[in-house]
């Protein structure tokens, strides 16, 4: 390689930026799960996935600036150089579609988990998209790198279970006093912060041994609401799952966590 392209590699490595990956638990089950029997059921949960999730990313796309997203299948990636704009968006979206069938007894809803991490990126062009835009920067919707996959991991490969936002030891510092920062003028953001920010945040370690941190949205819900009561109505999920005992491990956990809630 010639001095200059290896200096614009170098150049692009070197910006780093906050991302997670977040994917849908149980959505295996949805289509292909042993309790249900008919095609337009699994037709019928998939919308319900959709409609929920939908609600959750617009309401925090509405509300948290500087993030992107890019959805696909049942996952999403999103970027921002400010982690604490990211995780007031993955708060916003956990918050939103564990609320969204509240009444509710016969509809998904989605468990989702989420990974963050912070390490360099690039978006290439989604060539199936390319030239059917009218501004080709909408076409950069490809992203790879280091902190996708390593988002990626947390969320996917060390073996966590249950609805959570998932977060290194090296990044619990800056994300935990970014909850502490001065008001920002949004109120959300700021109601988000002050309860995030009051005391410090769980952690476990992952089947390798590394501490990892949880952050803990369900300090987020409606103080009006029941921490543990809408989970507690879609138990009927992990009976129609492929694979009911792991659908259990993440439904025990879920209720664990919320329940924490009812502690604090």
């Amino acid at each position: 390689m010639q001095d200059k392209e290896i200096a614009e590699l170098e150049k692009i490595v070197q910006e780093k930026t906050y991302v997670a990956f977040a994917d849908v638990l149980g959505y295996r089950s949805i289509l292909l799960g042993s309790g249900i029997e008919k095609d337009y059921s699994r037709l019928k949960y998939l919308l319900d996935l959709w409609e929920s999730l939908g609600q959750a990313i617009s309401a925090a796309n509405g509300r948290i600036p500087g993030v992107e997203s890019v959805f696909f299948s049942d996952s999403f990636f999103l970027k921002s150089d400010d982690l604490g704009y990211l995780i007031n968006f993955l708060v916003e979206v956990m918050v939103e579609n564990y609320c969204y069938y509240e009444i509710t007894d016969d509809r998904w809803m989605p468990w989702i988990r989420c990974g963050i991490a912070f390490d360099w990126m690039v978006e290439f062009k989604d060539l199936s998209v390319a030239g059917l835009l009218k501004d080709e920067k909408f076409a950069y919707r490809n992203p790879a790198g280091p902190a996708v996959a390593n988002a990626y991991i947390l969320s996917e490969k060390l073996g966590f279970k249950g609805m959570r936002i998932l977060l290194p030891q090296q990044l619990y510092a800056e994300a935990w006093m970014s909850a502490k920062r001065s008001t920002t003028g949004n109120a959300f953001i700021d109601k988000a912060n002050l309860l995030l920010g009051k005391k410090s945040w769980p952690e476990s370690c992952d089947n390798h041994g590394e501490l990892v941190y949880d952050i803990p949205w369900w300090w987020c819900i409606d103080d009006g609401l029941p921490p543990d009561r809408i989970i507690k109505r879609h138990e009927w999920q992990v009976g129609i799952a492929g694979k009911p005992e792991e659908a259990r491990l993440h439904y025990d956990k879920t209720v664990e966590l919320l329940q924490l809630a009812s502690e604090d």
